[in-house]
């Protein structure tokens, strides 16, 4: 946890942090690496359960910036990076700078349905903890989908 943290930390000081135009190759890896780091802190002894799944094109409009999942206890994690500045303008005040939900992916092969959780975020110390949150409640293999929306109705409700 400890290095992974600074991790975090080195990330932070770099000159386009929080790569708000992930559109730049390098602003979008860099915020990769954020994410991933996170998700490792997060997942610590449990990470060879996880494994990388949908693939990431920061030329396509609405791609993941990372997704995993976990086959073994059907559960999946999509992360898209936020461009404030457009969410701004967008949303107004209906801006939040994480909005996060509950999805099902089909398996177009075998028809299998897979819950995901979905965040949608800016990179900053304040999303970093709410994901943190989030994400721990997720990657709990007792926590169904039921109890999952009403942790993000909480979420909801404190912010």
């Amino acid at each position: 946890m400890c290095n992974i943290m600074f991790i975090i930390e080195e990330i932070e000081k770099h000159k386009n942090y929080p790569f708000l135009d992930i559109r730049d190759i390098e602003q979008y890896l860099m915020a990769q690496k954020y994410w991933l780091a996170l998700l490792k802190s997060v997942l610590s002894q449990n990470i060879s359960q996880w494994q990388f799944w949908l693939p990431q094109d920061p030329e396509l409009e609405g791609s993941a910036i990372i997704s995993i999942r976990d086959l073994a206890h059907e559960r999946g994690i999509i992360i898209d990076q936020q461009c404030v500045a457009a969410d701004r303008e967008k949303y107004g005040q209906e801006y939040r700078p994480l909005v996060v939900f509950l999805g099902t992916w089909e398996d177009e092969e075998d028809s299998h349905i897979m819950p995901y959780l979905k965040i949608f975020s800016r990179i900053s110390e304040e999303t970093r903890k709410q994901a943190d949150w989030l994400l721990r409640h997720w990657i709990d293999t007792t926590t169904t989908t039921d109890e999952m929306n009403k942790i993000i109705d909480e979420y909801y409700e404190k912010t």
